[in-house]
């Protein structure tokens, strides 16, 4: 599991910019937010990616204003998630 500053520092590398992304970086973080999704009837679209994966980078960008653009309504009915392979 990664702390803060770790979860910042993958935000970083991964062009995360979008606080509508959530970064899972274990499985009981996983497992949660699936939860929350499925009691929240919210669809949940996972983006897995990797550090050092170039197509993944250069993709996170347009995740985030997927994230920005579904999550922004009043009522979410979307859960966005980053995992980190």
């Amino acid at each position: 599991m990664l702390f803060n500053s770790a979860q910042e520092d993958y935000r970083e590398v991964q062009n995360v910019d979008s606080k509508n992304v959530h970064l899972i970086t274990s499985m009981e973080k996983w497992e949660a937010k699936l939860l929350e999704a499925t009691q929240d009837g919210k669809i949940v679209i996972a983006n897995f990616s990797a550090h050092w994966c170039r197509p993944c980078k250069s993709m996170t960008p347009a995740y985030c204003e997927l994230a920005d653009k579904y999550t922004s309504m009043s009522s979410p009915l979307v859960l966005f998630l980053s995992i980190s392979t």
